[in-house]
């Protein structure tokens, strides 16, 4: 909603999935809470339910969710990128984050980590910048990097599934 604006109940089922009888049972709770309003045009998110969004991402150390340019990696068509703070440690060969995303609806997830001034896919020894310089030239210019960070590209068919696919797989890293 903070991203698209209002939104009905139809829409948001379709969204996140879901039948609209438990939509409306989501919303109705959101409501009681003050996280969302109900007017003519659809739900509409309140600042302290921006405020509760934020709190959570950071809680999992999400420092940036946005959409990525599919075409910079060939991938797609909707790529969501999630910037996640600290987390370079928890990732093997980045197989388990693209498993979480694909689960979600998914159809992949390229993951890269930020060590040593270098963007690179685990697994290979190479900087991004020396084989697909379009990409890393837009994520080092987007991400504010530091030691020890991951970046998670997840592409679907459409933007929900993508960022449920991002979600899963960055609450996954937070985890541990």
């Amino acid at each position: 909603m903070e991203r698209f604006g209002p939104m009905g109940r139809k829409h948001l089922g379709v969204a996140l999935g879901l039948p609209e009888g438990i939509v409306r049972g989501l919303v109705s709770k959101l409501r009681s809470l003050g996280r969302v309003e109900t007017r003519q045009d659809g739900c509409h998110i309140t600042p302290l339910g921006v405020q509760g969004l934020r709190t959570q991402l950071a809680e999992l150390g999400i420092e940036s969710l946005s959409e990525f340019p599919a075409e910079a990696l060939g991938i797609g068509p909707v790529v969501v990128s999630v910037h996640v703070r600290k987390a370079s440690h928890r990732v093997r060969l980045g197989l388990e984050e693209r498993d979480l995303s694909v689960r979600a609806g998914a159809k992949g997830a390229v993951t890269l980590v930020y060590t040593d001034n270098t963007l690179r896919m685990p697994g290979v020894s190479k900087d991004l910048l020396s084989y697909e310089p379009q990409a890393a030239r837009i994520i080092l210019s987007r991400l504010d990097l530091r030691q020890g960070d991951v970046v998670l590209l997840v592409f679907a068919d459409d933007y929900y599934r993508a960022l449920e696919g991002a979600l899963l797989a960055a609450s996954a890293l937070a985890r541990g």
